[in-house]
């Protein structure tokens, strides 16, 4: 699979980058009710363009939950769980880079605020989309 995975990073690094910066521009503070919406908005868009089925959950009060589902060749289910919500930004005048912008370095790309959290849509999107490239 890691030769799958680079090869097909290779082919599609202006795509990856893409998709990465499109994720972290997005803010998604739960605590301050900012750009929630839209990221879940996002997160389905990005999942139905990769396959998958989607369903918007909606519990009054609540921050949307997407559910997606992309059956495999396999009987086996896998489960992921993650949330999409990312601490404030606050105090701006501690931030070496803007918040929610890809800063890219001779050795690494990184968004600092929401790092942790994008990645997991990253890798999962990334992941089945080099799976039905096999």
């Amino acid at each position: 699979m890691t030769d799958t995975l680079t090869s097909y990073l290779d082919e599609h690094v202006d795509d990856a980058q893409s998709l990465l910066e499109q994720l972290c521009r997005q803010p998604s503070v739960a605590a301050q009710r900012w750009g929630i919406a839209e990221m879940a908005d996002l997160v389905e868009l990005l999942l139905r363009e990769t396959g998958f089925s989607t369903q918007r959950l909606v519990v009054e009060g609540a921050p949307p939950v997407i559910f997606g589902e992309l059956p495999g060749r396999s009987p086996y289910t896998v489960l992921l769980y993650n949330h999409y919500d990312v601490q404030p930004a606050e105090p701006f005048d501690l931030w070496v880079s803007p918040p929610f912008i890809l800063t890219k370095s001779s050795s690494a790309c990184q968004v600092s605020e929401s790092s942790g959290v994008r990645d997991w849509a990253y890798s999962l999107i990334l992941g089945t989309k080099v799976s039905i490239h096999r």
